[in-house]
């Protein structure tokens, strides 16, 4: 495995922890209902049109490397914003809102990040092609089958899950945010 491989490794298997940890400290009810359909729209819109955007115009408006260019770009793609979760709970959101907020992006991005690469190809003047296939096995690894197993652990385990899911996510938050160290370092 080279280091890029790891770096790649780390930054899925974080984001996948983080997301797992969602569920297990909720209740069957907010992982089966989205209470505010208009709050996630509004939070899928600006999660997909508005921070892209952002990190598009940070990335023209200034000289960054080329390294930080491309994490800032496809972290702002990313269909889980890495302390979503975290910042949406701390903000009055309800886990529900969190789960939807998930899956809908999950599932969104499987069509989106194709085409708004297929743009940015245009914009940066690079080639690169993401299928809608590989998009999807992302997706599927790093939100939906996480959600999926909180929930199913949660359900074995209730006790055990929400004694563990705050240190889990604050460790995987750590590991999310070594794994940038060595991008910004040495581009």
């Amino acid at each position: 495995m080279t280091s890029l491989q790891a770096i790649a490794f780390c930054l899925q298997f974080s984001m996948a922890v983080i997301v797992f940890c969602v569920p297990l400290t909720a209740s069957r009810e907010d992982l089966l209902r989205i209470r505010r359909p208009g709050f996630l729209l509004r939070s899928v819109f600006s999660m997909n049109i508005i921070m892209p955007l952002f990190a598009i115009t940070l990335a023209l408006l200034f000289e960054l490397k080329q390294g930080v260019e491309i994490a800032l770009i496809a972290l702002a793609l990313s269909p889980v914003p890495p302390f979503l979760p975290n910042r949406q709970l701390k903000a009055g959101g309800a886990y529900s809102s969190i789960v939807g907020i998930l899956i809908v992006t999950a599932l969104f991005s499987i069509l989106f990040i194709p085409a708004a690469i297929g743009i940015l190809m245009h914009v940066f003047r690079r080639s690169m092609n993401v299928s809608a296939g590989s998009v999807a096995v992302i997706a599927g690894t790093s939100v939906l089958l996480p959600i999926a197993a909180g929930a199913v652990f949660r359900s074995a385990t209730p006790f055990v899950a929400h004694r563990i899911a705050r240190p889990l996510a604050t460790g995987a938050g750590f590991l999310l945010a070594f794994s940038f160290i060595p991008v910004l370092v040495l581009e």
